[in-house]
């Protein structure tokens, strides 16, 4: 069960309520990016199973993938990679490499509405390889 989760500056993962609705909006050309990422990349381009997130009370989340929660995350207020403000960052620090070193931003625009960048880390450096949305489930 989803429950509601206290405020989070305004990056509250429960105004998307209990199932956000996810897109893809932009993925980030193969040859600006790391080789050992490109396969990260053709996964998130492709066709995607992929519907969304639900987060949980305890900072937890996974994404939506066929109907089942895969690829846990925990979550916390951060600072963001683009531009230093503050964002919901989802990170993948207990999967198995490359997912570990992925990490997702999230910020409101819009009442149940939040979008952010997939952020990758290779090499000390961080490079945004996509971008998508989170929508409430109407």
């Amino acid at each position: 069960q989803h429950h509601q989760i206290g405020a989070l500056a305004g990056n509250d993962p429960a105004d998307l309520g209990d199932e956000p609705r996810g897109r893809m909006l932009a993925v980030e050309k193969a040859r600006q990016v790391n080789a050992l990422a490109r396969p990260i990349l053709r996964m998130i381009a492709g066709p995607l199973p992929w519907r969304g997130k639900v987060f949980h009370a305890d900072h937890s989340g996974a994404n939506v993938v066929l109907g089942r929660s895969v690829a846990p995350f925990r979550y916390e207020n951060g600072t963001s990679d683009v531009d230093g403000a503050e964002a919901l960052l989802l990170r993948y620090d207990a999967q198995p490499w490359p997912l570990r070193a992925i990490h997702d931003e999230l910020r409101t625009v819009a009442d149940g509405v939040a979008i952010g960048p997939i952020v990758l880390e290779s090499g000390g450096a961080r490079t945004v390889i996509g971008w998508f949305g989170l929508e409430r489930a109407r």
